[in-house]
């Protein structure tokens, strides 16, 4: 399938002549109603042949079904991008003849019989015209080249840094003279090493990061080795200052805050110390989740509830005494 439709698209870029020929009612009719699909292509070349015959990009998008799916729904093309080609009516028409309500033959929405009907007529049109020769008077439109960049900014060059904004942290290379971003930790042009503070004293930290002692570089509270030396961090993360929600735990071997899904401590190892539940929770023997005790099976992996748990349960409950 894949062989034809790469032949047909072929055909279609080399007989760039033949648009210009083609019945535009019938290219109305195939994308008045929207697109076929939602791939890119196709729908860029609707919109295309939407521009081509003068069709209301809007009120199409709005109408079509597909338009809560669609990333380029009412999205109007450049001047520069609207020219429509051959290609663009052979992508359709093969949208709509792989479809698999065509291949299948089950029944079609309402309408679909005068897309269908256009589509036969511009295919007809199309395998008679290929039979003729190439009209060498019409212009192929060449594809547009995006633009390379000739040259790259230079640090020695300072007619090109006068329009660069140099934010905070940037730094200026004492080598080369090359702007760095606050990020880099060596030049990126001569691999000169950069400041010491720049990742440090320029970058604003939140309670618990720490500074290693060893590299100076800022880690995160919840790093416990650092990312850049694999020195050992601070012996103890102080958690007063983090606020734990309900199940969370501190290990009583390192004091480390482990979140509630934790049966062992990150840091240490050290196994959880059995929590304190309240009146009728109770602790999923499967996946050792905690529910509440309106939960008859696990809210995680449906396990069902213990019996000690409901029995243990039934004992706090208050009970109607029953009359003699």
């Amino acid at each position: 399938m894949n062989f034809v439709k790469d032949a047909c698209i072929s055909f279609a870029r080399d007989r760039f002549d033949l648009f210009k020929l083609l019945s535009t009612g019938d290219i109305e009719t195939v994308v008045g109603s929207g697109c076929p699909n939602v791939l890119r292509k196709s729908v860029n070349s609707a919109k295309r042949l939407r521009a081509h015959v003068h069709l209301d990009e809007g009120d199409v998008c709005g109408a079509c079904n597909l338009r809560g799916s669609c990333d380029r729904a009412y999205v109007i093309l450049k001047e520069s991008e609207a020219a429509a080609r051959t290609v663009d009516i052979v992508r359709i028409l093969l949208s709509y003849a792989l479809d698999p309500l065509v291949i299948s033959e089950r029944e079609k929405p309402p309408g679909r019989e005068h897309i269908d009907a256009s589509a036969r007529n511009l295919l007809s049109d199309l395998t008679k015209l290929s039979e003729t020769s190439c009209d060498a008077e019409i212009p192929k439109l060449a594809a547009k080249a995006r633009p390379r960049k000739e040259k790259q900014i230079s640090g020695n060059d300072d007619a090109e840094f006068k329009n660069v904004e140099m934010k905070r942290g940037d730094w200026m290379c004492p080598k080369c003279n090359f702007l760095n971003f606050s990020r880099n930790l060596q030049c990126l042009k001569c691999k000169e090493g950069g400041p010491k503070n720049v990742r440090g004293e320029e970058i604003e930290m939140k309670k618990g990061d720490w500074l290693c002692s060893e590299c100076s570089f800022m880690n995160f509270s919840r790093n416990t080795r650092c990312l850049k030396c694999k020195a050992e961090g601070p012996k103890r993360v102080a958690t007063d200052d983090v606020q734990m929600k309900k199940g969370d735990w501190n290990c009583l071997g390192c004091g480390f805050m482990n979140f509630a899904s934790n049966r062992k401590c990150l840091r240490c190892k050290e196994a959880r110390p059995k929590r304190q539940l309240n009146p009728g929770e109770w602790e999923c023997p499967s996946c050792d989740f905690l529910n509440y005790r309106r939960n008859q099976v696990c809210l995680k992996c449906k396990h069902e509830r213990p019996e000690e748990a409901t029995n243990e349960y039934d004992e706090h409950t208050w009970k109607r005494p029953q009359r003699s």
